[in-house]
């Protein structure tokens, strides 16, 4: 495995990992503002909840690209792997790691193969 290949399979690793701990703050914010739906007037905690909702199941589906581009390193096709990172680098939030980690993979010799 070339160089090119090993940063790109760190960086979607640290990336991974990110991923899931935004995903557990998201949780934590969604719990909060279901907590302050009960306060908040004209249903503006419901709101939040809801914008923090689909945030999460963006994030879910990131996360989900982000294992798929693991599963295709794993069998050895890095193109597979940098096309799966690079749509999941550009759902939301957007993730520098995961788009740098996608074209390091895209420029490295076993992406040519």
């Amino acid at each position: 495995m070339s160089t090119e290949a090993k940063i790109g399979k760190i960086l979607i690793l640290i990336a991974f990992v990110l991923k899931i701990i935004w995903i557990l703050a998201m949780l934590g914010g969604a719990a909060m503002g279901t907590y302050a739906a009960m306060f908040a007037p004209f249903g503006m905690g419901a709101l939040w909840t809801g914008m923090i909702a689909v945030f999460i199941i963006l994030a879910l589906i990131g996360l989900f690209l982000v294992w798929k581009a693991f599963d295709r390193m794993a069998a050895k096709d890095f193109h597979g792997a940098a096309i799966f990172a690079l749509i999941s680098a550009f759902l939301p939030p957007l993730d520098i790691i995961v788009l740098i980690g996608a074209i390091i993979l895209f420029v490295s010799p076993e992406s040519k193969k």
